[in-house]
């Protein structure tokens, strides 16, 4: 006969109202349901008051154990007295509880201590252990009757601490795990296994106690099984840590069509960048993810959940060690100054505004002739500013800029001289530019205009008004250049140059070259990315062409020291580092996106790569040197060049030629006329590629 009992039962202020069949499993269930929320309870306790319990429970160790080692070593039970004995007793979890936090074995996460949690819970205690015997055999206390104590118990004291704290954080681990509301998780994950529903089989790349604690926190975890760890180390292959098998690399072939391995986790703090191509140019053949891990502690403290581990991205790839920004660069020319940002919509021109926010300018003047460009900039930096007001650690150090936002174009000298004197402007970035190489090219006297006439524009302005540092964003494109966009900055940099070299110019005018950055919108990573997602082909103009990349936020950061470092119509080049292989670059981004590229050696692959011949303009290698000198300046990844220019007088001819024949719209006078100024100018068409070929 089956009983039907029905009880109802309080847990808290959660109320559970239970109907089972047999009291057997009632009762179990009632066990379990309690011990599940004792473990969620401690689980959701502030940082602080996880580390108290853990200080408390410790003391009450540490006193047990301390009596423990008296009692065993006597051969009686012990029992402390006189005042003298209790102070011995009392003291010596202060003196412990000390060490151990010197040693940093309360830094750790209880549920993942592993083997480095041990050797400093081991150090704390010897250190701890070593002080206070110290200081209780220089203080002569007695125990009965008989003159100091045993020196064979602090080292029966050290033993038995170890293994009582030791011991009580293993069963601590093994009860949160076992009873935590993400096992419940994993338990039910496990039954929609049972109905089809299977979870996601990873790889961990690179052998490591953080990869350990990271697979046993992705057994508990709804939706992964993480079948093994990959090294290189040939010592560990296939063995077992922690019922976890190693795998070398060699092995993967096999080992993820066998497997069903959908994803791979790699620890960027571990796995460099050079080993980061390599482990994608390895798995070409495999339709896997590779996602980047933040912190195992991060994860396993609850700030964030393992489905929030973000896929690598070609930046990942491409971004070289960064070079911590010099202060004293950044703020040279920034800090209490009046600065405006020309193009300040743009994807450089927003970047530079985001920076020099930080470095304190007592006012940014944001001008930029796209008004949605502009609103979207402008009411990001209002809402950046307001964020860093609240934040209280940064009340004492950030002094908010006045921001200013102002629709209009750098050929309005005009409106240029106003804005200028207006708001008492002290250093100009100018990003502003038409700077898309096939747009510039069917529309050259536009480029021409915004690009060189625009830049002449605004540096008149700027010195007549005074100001102290013009900055001008020049480009790579701008050496030797093919197209009229490049030309148009080459001849930018060369008004410049020339406007320097005039006796009466206090203005100090400077040039910053650098190559593409990466995610720009005239920059090939995002346009991949369309097309990836859209199913492909990823289109290449030519097998052999090759780009520097850098990030944005460095090439800004660089911008700016260079602006400190300016001297007059200096130009800086930026180190860019090794130049990519476009056509790499769209089979690496295929395969991030966990797709497999079509090509003869992989018919049923999922994206092709088409390629598309060169655009009108478009060179196969970029450039950062027309000629000259070179020298080094006080920051690492920025070089100072001496370039050859035209004077002021030969400049203003030539411009004023070139000037009427984009009033006449005449293409091929304007052409004629560039070439003629523009050093190692030469237009190229598509024709011109398909006959080199």
């Amino acid at each position: 006969m089956v009983t039907i009992v029905q009880r109802k039962c309080y847990f808290g202020s959660n109320r559970l109202i239970l109907r089972q069949d047999g009291l057997g499993k009632y009762e179990e269930l009632i066990m379990r349901t309690y011990h599940t929320q004792m473990a969620n309870r401690l689980l959701s306790l502030p940082r602080f008051m996880k580390r108290l319990v853990v200080i408390a429970n410790d003391t009450f160790l540490l006193l047990l154990t301390l009596w423990v080692s008296f009692t065993l070593r006597l051969g009686y039970l012990f029992m402390p007295s006189g005042v003298s004995q209790w102070l011995l007793f009392l003291a010596a979890p202060i003196v412990i509880i000390g060490s151990l936090q010197f040693a940093g074995a309360y830094r750790r996460i209880n549920r993942y201590v592993g083997r480095t949690g041990a050797k400093r819970t081991l150090t704390g205690l010897a250190l701890g252990v070593l002080l206070r015997s110290s200081i209780v055999f220089l203080s002569g206390i007695n125990i009965n009757g008989n003159y100091g104590i045993p020196r064979s118990i602090p080292l029966i004291y050290l033993a038995l601490a170890f293994l009582f704290i030791w011991t009580n954080r293993e069963f601590a681990s093994w009860y949160l795990t076992r009873n935590s509301s993400s096992n419940n998780s994993n338990n039910s994950n496990a039954s929609k296994t049972d109905q089809g529903i299977q979870s996601k089989k990873v790889l961990i790349w690179g052998y490591s106690e953080m990869a350990l604690q990271l697979a046993r926190n992705l057994q508990i975890s709804e939706g992964y099984e993480p079948v093994g760890i990959v090294d290189e180390d040939k010592s560990l292959h296939f063995l077992k840590a922690d019922d976890i098998k190693i795998f070398p690399p060699d092995y993967l072939d096999e080992l993820i069509p066998k497997e069903q391995i959908s994803e791979i986790f790699i620890d960027n703090e571990i796995v460099s960048k050079d080993q980061r191509l390599e482990i994608v140019n390895r798995l070409d053949a495999h339709t896997v993810v590779l996602k980047v891990l933040p912190s195992v502690e991060n994860i396993a403290s609850g700030n964030i959940s393992v489905d929030e581990i973000k896929r690598i991205k070609v930046e990942d790839l491409l971004v070289r060690d960064p070079v911590p920004p010099k202060e004293e660069l950044m703020k040279g020319s920034v800090e209490g100054k009046s600065i405006l940002v020309t193009g300040a919509g743009g994807s450089i021109g927003s970047e530079l505004v985001r920076q020099l926010v930080m470095l304190g300018p007592s006012k940014l003047v944001l001008l930029d002739l796209s008004e949605a460009a502009l609103y979207q900039i402008h009411a990001k930096i209002v809402l950046m500013i307001s964020q860093m007001q609240a934040d209280k650690d940064n009340k004492k150090s950030f002094n908010a800029p006045l921001v200013e936002a102002v629709i209009g174009s750098v050929l309005d000298e005009r409106k240029l001289d106003h804005m200028i004197r207006q708001h008492k402007v002290q250093t100009i970035y100018h990003a502003a530019a038409y700077k898309h190489v096939p747009l510039v090219e069917s529309n050259p006297v536009t480029g021409l205009e915004n690009n060189t006439f625009g830049t002449r524009a605004l540096a008149k302005v700027a010195q007549d008004c005074g100001v102290e540092r013009f900055i001008l964003i020049s480009t790579d494109k701008a050496v030797r250049p093919t197209n009229v966009m490049g030309a148009s900055k080459r001849l930018a940099e060369m008004v410049l140059q020339a406007m320097s070299a005039q006796e009466d110019c206090k203005t100090i005018f400077c040039m910053v070259r650098f190559g593409n950055v990466l995610d720009s919108s005239g920059s090939v990573v995002p346009k991949f990315r369309k097309q990836i997602t859209d199913g492909g082909p990823v289109t290449v103009t030519h097998t052999e062409i090759v780009r520097y990349f850098m990030l944005t936020s460095e090439a800004v950061e660089l911008v700016i020291q260079a602006g400190t470092l300016a001297e007059k119509g200096g130009v800086f080049v930026l180190d860019m580092g090794e130049p990519v292989r476009i056509a790499d670059l769209a089979r690496t981004m295929i395969n991030l996106a966990g797709k497999s590229v079509r090509d003869d050696k992989n018919p049923d692959g999922d994206i092709a790569i088409e390629f598309t011949n060169l655009r009108p303009g478009e060179k196969l290698y970029e450039e950062l040197l027309i000629g000259g000198d070179t020298s080094e300046t006080s920051h690492p990844r920025i070089r100072l060049l001496k370039e050859p220019f035209e004077t002021n007088d030969e400049l203003v001819i030539g411009l004023a030629h070139l000037e009427n024949h984009m009033r006449d719209q005449d293409i091929p006078k304007v052409v004629q006329v560039l070439a003629m100024i523009v050093e190692g100018y030469q237009r190229k068409k598509v024709s011109d590629h398909i006959d080199a070929q």
